[in-house]
């Protein structure tokens, strides 16, 4: 049983996923523990793949297995379960959701979705046909950003954080905006997948620094713009951008408000050249993370000319 009163985070996270998974995965995935749990992929007759504690494994009546023999295998039917009760049993009430290609789970988790893909001039307009499943399990891990805080606090600087997908960009960001405590910086934290502040009835699950405000579920393009006119940011905060994305995050910035963003990539060259930075000096500080020794490791800070800082 739950207590809803003292549930944090990665808790209630884990609570939605035991509330729409099968009896058989809930009770396999209890025989584990789900304290290290950060992915689960499930997909139609394959077997079901964990990150667990850092290593890839498979879930079995058992528990953790290392042998893919050994695994449960999901049925189509299985799947469509776990994707209708995500959306509150209305699977056309989180039709634009789906086409994004995620669902949001309470307390910041995300449950990434595949299937068959409906066009109407060229545009999709549906999601049907689900064939695999991909959940992400938040984590609070305070003070990761605590080892390079001086590079992008004192003062704050324009950051971004780059690092391949699941490495931790996501926790680290957050725990940048929780180093911000203390001081009266506005932070306007756009969460546009729902996963980086986790907001339940308003209030985010996640300790930040008291004063935030957040917008979800909306294009970062959009936040920006109307953050910029209504909410007076002193800081903004935004996962994973993409090019299309940095005209606003440019207009920020000249507006004179700071941002810490990240973006999916393995070196800051090919970040640079994805979000096409090579003639624009938007940040400051760039924070490079892998997962070599555990994931969020930190690889190296740099400022803007790309000199190594630690």
């Amino acid at each position: 049983q739950f207590n809803m009163d003292k549930l944090g985070c990665t808790a209630l996270a884990v609570k939605k996923i035991f509330d729409i998974f099968p009896s058989r995965f809930t009770s396999a995935l209890k025989k584990i523990g789900t304290d290290g749990l950060c992915e689960i992929r499930i997909r139609v007759g394959q077997p079901i793949l964990l990150v667990y504690n850092g290593k890839k494994v498979f879930l079995s009546n058992d528990g953790v297995a290392f042998d893919p023999k050994k695994s449960l295998l999901p049925t189509k039917e299985e799947v469509e379960q776990i994707i209708f009760l995500a959306c509150d049993k209305s699977v056309y009430a989180y039709v634009d959701q789906l086409l994004g290609g995620f669902l949001p789970l309470e307390g910041g988790g995300r449950l990434g979705v595949c299937g068959h893909v409906s066009l109407e001039n060229g545009c999709p307009t549906a999601m049907n046909g689900f064939s695999s499943v991909n959940i992400r399990i938040p984590h609070e891990v305070k003070n990761c950003s605590l080892p390079i805080k001086k590079h992008f606090l004192s003062p704050i600087r324009n950051t971004l954080v780059i690092s391949k997908p699941a490495c931790g960009k996501t926790t680290f960001l957050r725990d940048m905006v929780y180093q911000l405590r203390g001081k009266t910086v506005n932070t306007l934290i756009v969460d546009e997948r729902e996963e980086l502040a986790g907001v339940k009835d308003g209030k985010s699950l996640f300790e930040l620094n008291g004063n935030c405000d957040v917008l979800t579920n909306c294009p970062k393009k959009y936040a920006i713009e109307w953050g910029i006119r209504s909410l007076a940011p002193d800081v903004i905060v935004c996962d994973e951008l993409f090019v299309g994305d940095m005209t606003a995050v440019a207009t920020a910035i000249e507006s004179g408000i700071k941002f810490f963003a990240s973006v999916h990539a393995d070196s800051i060259e090919n970040a640079v050249k994805k979000l096409d930075l090579n003639d624009k000096k938007l940040f400051e500080r760039y924070v490079l993370l892998n997962d070599e020794k555990g994931v969020g490791t930190i690889e190296g800070t740099y400022d803007e000319e790309f000199f190594r800082l630690t």
